[in-house]
């Protein structure tokens, strides 16, 4: 604790000694000198005007003799070669052009100060290429303050940082959108498959899909064989559906259009085989029916397979077959479409109800 206390009258007592010493000497002649920064540079946009302060200080005397001004010196050249250096002239009261103003001395107890002001208008690029000195002559001899202009760097709206993870993000995200929408298919089924998700619990239905197709084909056993061969065989002995088939699973002697209506009820999805020989009294109606509980009733959703090219029969089909998503339809296409794993058999488990299954066996459609 005494220790602290010497500190502080030490302190003191030199503060006090400092003090008398500047009263002592008022007079005292100090060396004049710049204040602020030894040389500056400041940063200007083409175009602009600006106004370069230069201040000093004098001490206590104010008959120390000093003269302040500006001079235009060109950038990295002989400092022996005075010729091309620039003298301003004079501000006016009204400013117009580049000028500097007169030396200004003001005294603030026992400290005087002087400045000088250089006004540099409308700066063009040629300006950058000189330094503005602000030079002061003195008893003492002479010294200089040298200030540089810059050209201000534009600041972009988004900073590099900002700007290049911003971009590869947003590349990233495009691309994941792109994958997805062209996956899109692989991935509901692969999410089905993790989560075991059934959409067919306690829904009321009792099968998954109504077939809507051409029996007595006889004039296309292609046709044929695909609708009830491969069709059923893939969609319920390999992926584990149950179809419901007119001719198979409706009980004769009932009215056919009765027992259409009341399995149509009991069906998730109707199925429609659409190929040239499809157009018959019976296939129309369910069509018409099924397409009426899809569209009207919004009780059944369609899943339309194209087996065969309908550019000549399309004109004749239903205008709400027409304007069906082209989402729910599937072409048949032969050779690319044989295996279960191909996009045709994706596309259709994609467009079935949910329900998880195990492969009854390894099966690969015979067309």
């Amino acid at each position: 604790m005494f220790s602290v206390v010497l500190i502080i009258v030490f302190s003191i007592a030199n503060l006090t000694t400092t003090a008398e010493r500047d009263e002592a000497n008022p007079n005292e002649v100090v060396q004049p000198y710049f204040l602020g920064e030894e040389n500056k540079v400041e940063e200007i946009e083409l175009g602009q005007n600006l106004t370069i302060e230069c201040k000093a200080f004098f001490g206590c005397s104010d008959t120390t003799l000093v003269d302040m001004y500006w001079v235009q010196v060109k950038q990295n050249k002989d400092l022996q070669d005075s010729d091309d250096d620039k003298f301003f002239e004079t501000c006016e009261k009204m400013i117009f052009t580049t000028c500097e103003t007169k030396m200004i001395k003001m005294n603030q107890t026992c400290k005087v100060f002087a400045s000088t002001k250089l006004y540099l208008i409308n700066i063009r690029e040629d300006n950058v290429k000189y330094n503005y000195n602000c030079k002061m002559d003195t008893t003492f001899g002479s010294k200089i303050k040298i200030y540089t202009l810059k050209i201000k760097e534009k600041k972009s709206d988004i900073s590099q940082e900002v700007f290049i993870p911003s971009i590869t993000c947003s590349i990233c995200i495009v691309l994941l959108v792109i994958v997805c929408v062209l996956l899109r298919i692989d991935i509901v089924l692969l999410y089905r498959s993790i989560t075991g998700k059934d959409e067919t619990i306690a829904d009321g239905k009792e099968y998954d899909a109504y077939v809507s197709c051409v029996y007595d084909s006889s004039n296309d056993v292609e046709e044929r064989n695909f609708a009830l061969q491969n069709l059923p065989n893939i969609l319920e002995n390999y992926f584990g559906y149950k179809l419901c088939f007119l001719e198979r699973d409706i009980i004769p002697g009932g009215s056919t259009v009765d027992d259409m209506d009341s399995y149509l009820e009991k069906c998730r999805r109707l199925i429609i085989l659409l190929s040239k020989n499809y157009i018959s009294d019976k296939a129309m109606y369910e069509l018409e029916s099924g397409m009426h509980k899809a569209m009207v009733e919004r009780k059944i959703k369609v899943i339309v397979i194209e087996f065969t090219s309908l550019n000549e029969r399309i004109k004749v089909m239903p205008e709400s077959l027409k304007l069906l998503k082209a989402s729910s339809r599937v072409k048949w296409r032969k050779n690319q479409s044989f295996s279960v794993k191909s996009r045709f058999w994706k596309k259709i488990r994609y467009l079935m109800p949910a329900k998880p299954f195990e492969p009854k066996m390894s099966y690969s459609c015979e067309c």
